[in-house]
This record gives structure tokens, sequence and C-alpha cells, in this order.
């Protein structure tokens, strides 16, 4: 009688404790359409980063004096990436035909949507997202296997490497942002130079 209550007791402990890390992994999945901006929200530009700069190491600027800051990103819209099929807001794709001595370009297809970080209350629209180092996906596929959405243009190479960079919802990343400066000659000899001010947007 006493090892069968212990039994029912256990079981009972059991599915409480799995029911709550259920419960648990359910609150941690992200809705992917929280990440689209929505509607009237507030939207600043790239220089808005400046105001909030403490300072400046470099080409990078400072938040609350680290080179780095955390946030998520946002997009106008939600995306399906390529390769995966996964939801995105941006994705930056490469295709080549790869060997130990060199990768033979064929593809470079980058996501037409304005994306965004969160910052100092604001939705801060991206400059320029580059491109990481290392890919998030690579797969290589044979000839004529490629995914049908994303398929590499004719060549006679006998297999594909898809690389693949992406930008997801609901993940936290590293952000580093750095001011660049450059000036443009007038084709007049009399016109003023133009200054053009640019930033780009680290991810990691």
């Amino acid at each position: 009688m006493l090892q069968h209550a212990i039994l029912i007791i256990g079981v009972a402990v059991f599915l409480v404790v799995a029911v709550s890390c259920a419960g648990a992994r359910e609150e941690k999945t992200p809705d992917p359409k929280a990440y689209v901006i929505p509607p009237g929200a507030r939207v600043e530009t790239a220089a808005y980063m400046e105001t909030l700069a403490t300072g400046r190491e470099d080409d990078t600027l400072l938040v609350d004096g680290e080179a780095e800051f955390k946030t998520r990103v946002y997009g106008d819209k939600l995306l399906e990436a390529p390769v995966t099929g996964q939801p995105c807001l941006y994705y930056w794709l490469e295709v080549a035909y790869e060997t130990p001595k060199a990768d033979y370009h064929l593809i470079t297809d980058i996501s037409a949507n304005d994306i965004y970080v969160s910052a100092g209350g604001a939705y801060v629209e991206v400059g320029r997202a580059k491109r990481g180092p290392d890919a998030d996906v690579v797969k290589t596929y044979k000839t004529g296997e490629e995914p049908a959405a994303f398929p590499a243009p004719a060549h006679t190479y006998p297999e594909v490497t898809y690389r693949l960079w992406l930008l997801e919802p609901g993940v936290e990343y590293h952000v580093r942002v750095e001011k660049f400066g450059s000036a443009i000659e007038p084709e007049d000899p009399e016109g003023d130079v133009i200054y053009e001010t640019y930033y780009h947007f680290t991810f990691r």
C-alpha cells in the first residue's frame, strides 16, 4: 500500500514538472510576428544612434561606454529564409562551387526588407547590416538537387554550396555601430564638395 502511494506521488510530481517545463518552453518560443514593426511605432534613422552614444572609439559609437549593445531585431515584414524556410527578418545568401584552391561564385541574394534595432525607446533603422564571418547555414547540393525556390544559374559544376546568414526574430544580438564619412568631389569645379555619413551595424 505504501509503495502504491509513493508511486502515485512520484507520477504526480513527474507530471507537474513535465507540464512546467513544457510551459517554460512555450513561453521562450517567440512569436515571429511580434518582431514586425507595429503601425504608428516611433521610428528613427540610423543617425539617432549618435544621440545615444556616450563616446566614440575610432569609428565605433559607444553606448553606455560599451562598443556593443544588446537588442533584438525587427522588420517591416516577416520573411521566409532560403534553404531552410524558417522565419527571418534578414538574410544574405551566397551560392558557389567551392574547391580547396578557389570558390566560383554563382549567386548573391540579399533580402529586401527594412530592419531595425530597439534602442533609446525607438526602433532605429539599420543603415547597413554587415555580413558576418561565419554563415548560419552551410549546405552543399549535387547539381540539379538545389532548393527549388533558389536554384543556381546554369553551370557545369558537379555541386554547389549554399551559405546563408540570418537575422532571426526573437534572438538577442550583440550590435556594434560604426560611423563612416566620405567626400564626393563635385563635377563642376566651382561646385561644393558633398559630404556623406553612413552607419554600419554589425550583429553577432
